[in-house]
């Protein structure tokens, strides 16, 4: 089960109000201020965490991309995943922090074709570079039973997967780690988008997955946005550089939401809509072109 932002919340405040704590002489001023202090701190941590899951959610995930893959006919092609042998080679907390991105995005990606030992694999990869972090407590245990326990239950997995990195954002989050944070959802984001443009037959390209990429448009300028937070980190900046080509790109992709509609199915609420969508295969190769040319950037050592 995930964490919730006021569990997040409630255990900042009670560490606040320990660190900020006086003697019984303190004066009462001074205990305001203090609870004022714990009660912004509280606030602010839990606005990072919220940014992030806005950031995270608004972006459809990996497991989404490759389920339209697969429905697609797309087959697995463990050519275009990162190498694990290569976790160890990424010696500074860029590469090391990009890359827990990438190897989570390969994660999700294996889980949805059931490649049950390569998801075994890339586990320990995500692991031993959150050891390399200094955040390998990020995760708890009872999360990492869970998978052992379900490495065979694909439906399992991808809701245990989301919680490990939702237990992943809500810890940089609480410990001040926010440039770390950014770079591995820019990581991730960017590998999603790698995996996407590979599988694509440009001689016959599936529309469904064509438009699936285009409209990612909306996702990365919600990302470029939550990230540009913390640009004064100089790798932070390099991220939003290279976002930044990628974004030329889909300045010139037209994504436009038209309507919006509202159903009942059995007795449940559905909202629906259509969007406008037009993307050339020029567009398309371009794009391609650059995110492959960022994402190998990240992972040669």
């Amino acid at each position: 089960m995930k964490k919730s932002l006021l569990y997040v919340a409630f255990g900042f405040s009670a560490i606040g109000f320990v660190s900020c704590g006086g003697g019984e002489n303190e004066s009462d001023a001074s205990k305001v201020d203090s609870a004022a202090i714990a009660g912004d701190t509280i606030d602010d941590t839990k606005s990072k965490i919220e940014e992030a899951q806005k950031v995270y959610y608004s972006i459809p995930s990996t497991s989404e991309m490759a389920e339209l893959l697969q429905d697609a006919g797309a087959g697995f092609d463990s050519k275009i995943l990162s190498d694990i042998n290569n976790w160890d080679k990424y010696t500074t907390s860029r590469t090391q922090a990009l890359n827990l991105g990438i190897y989570g995005a390969d994660l999700n990606y294996c889980t949805i074709y059931e490649r049950n030992n390569d998801v075994i694999f890339y586990m320990e990869c995500n692991h031993k570079l959150a050891e390399k972090l200094g955040i390998e407590n990020a995760i708890s245990e009872e999360t990492q039973l869970r998978a052992e326990e379900n490495i065979d239950n694909r439906d399992s997995m991808m809701v245990i997967i989301s919680d490990m990195f939702y237990e992943l954002e809500s810890y940089l989050a609480e410990n001040d780690k926010d440039d770390i944070s950014a770079l591995v959802i820019g990581g991730g984001w960017i590998e999603g988008l790698y995996l996407a443009t590979q599988t694509v037959n440009e001689k016959k390209p599936n529309k469904d997955i064509l438009n699936r990429i285009a409209e990612q448009k909306m996702s990365l300028n919600n990302l470029i946005k939550f990230i540009r937070q913390y640009e004064s980190n100089e790798d932070v900046k390099l991220l939003l550089n290279d976002l930044d080509r990628i974004n030329k790109i889909y300045d010139g992709i037209v994504v436009e939401k038209q309507s919006t509609s509202v159903s009942e199915e059995n007795g449940t609420t559905v909202i629906g809509g259509q969007t406008k969508v037009e993307i050339t295969l020029d567009q398309f190769k371009a794009l391609k072109k650059t995110v492959k040319e960022i994402r190998d950037s990240y992972t040669k050592f």
